[in-house]
């Protein structure tokens, strides 16, 4: 199982979803511990991040093997979170 870190601005951005889908990210989260690779790859200025789709508030995160974490970088809506 990897370890997972939220970034205090993803902390922020969480706080700021509605309670039930603040619920549906939290066990996204052990999701992503048991398994990193659950998102697909991203491209572009994002390349190297993953993205876990949960409708309509993708999640961003880095995986480091190393040193077996789980980074989550961003949590938004979908019109926001890639900007």
């Amino acid at each position: 199982m990897y370890t997972l870190e939220v970034k205090t601005k993803a902390l922020k951005q969480l706080e700021t979803l509605p309670k039930k889908d603040q619920k549906r990210v939290l066990a996204a989260f052990d999701v992503l511990r048991e398994n990193p690779a659950a998102g697909q790859q991203l491209e572009g200025k994002y390349k190297g991040l993953r993205s876990l789709r949960l409708w309509p508030y993708p999640i961003i995160y880095a995986v480091d093997h190393s040193i077996i974490t789980v980074t989550v970088v961003k949590v938004g809506h979908r019109k926001d979170v890639y900007r």
